[in-house]
């Protein structure tokens, strides 16, 4: 494979399989990306795995039973690697019901509380960062429990949602986060996806101040 500067990590219970929406994305926007499978379980990548990366993209599908997004080990060596400069996506409307409000999702993604099952079924983006993107429309090839997250103090709000604000953006200057609380996999058609992929990519690598290369990973 080429060099790869993007990690996907597979984390949900392929109840259906949704890899291929992120996939087919990366594909049509030409990136280089490399797969991590955690099989719906805490086989996660460490600190040293993630090093190399420059964007990790985190999905957990239809994935609501334990495990579901980032474990205790994930979450600290997420945190180490976002220390060190990283950009972090994280899709999926069950992984705040799964994990409830860490210290990690607090601190690094930026959530003060939500409410589950709010089942948003369209989204726009808001704020100087996503502001002109969409709106579009949700439709969830599972069903739509997605949330309304509520932010910490001082963290902007990058989609909103017909029921609320539905996804959030942190930039330290340091490290850049999003999380949404509806699965990417529901914007339709895959023409949006694209283009809200896009955008985050650039939203992720705006800013830097120099270009490296990455190697892959190897799936799991």
């Amino acid at each position: 494979k080429s060099p790869a500067a993007i990690l996907l990590v597979d984390d949900d219970d392929n109840n259906p399989d949704v890899r291929g929406y992120y996939t087919a994305a990366l594909d049509t926007l030409g990136q280089s990306y490399a797969v991590w499978d955690t099989h719906n379980s805490d086989t996660e990548p460490s600190a040293a795995q993630l090093a190399p990366y420059e964007i990790v993209i985190w999905f957990v599908g239809d994935g609501w039973k334990s495990p579901a997004g980032p474990g205790t080990s994930g979450e600290a060596a997420l945190a180490n690697w976002l220390d060190t400069g990283g950009c972090l996506v994280v899709s999926g409307q069950d992984y705040l019901w799964n994990r409830q409000v860490t210290d990690f999702i607090g601190e690094y993604l930026g959530v003060a509380s939500f409410a589950g099952d709010a089942a948003q079924t369209s989204v726009t983006g808001v704020g100087e960062a996503f502001s002109g993107v969409g709106p579009y429309s949700l439709s969830y090839p599972f069903y739509n429990f997605s949330d309304v997250l509520s932010p910490t103090a001082g963290v902007s709000v990058a989609l909103q949602g017909d029921k609320g604000s539905a996804g959030l953006l942190v930039d330290t200057g340091v490290y850049k986060t999003t999380l949404w609380a509806f699965p990417f996999e529901a914007v339709s058609p895959a023409a949006d996806r694209a283009e809200l992929l896009e955008h985050t990519l650039a939203w992720c690598r705006s800013g830097a101040t120099e270009y490296q290369i990455f190697l892959p990973l190897i799936e799991k």
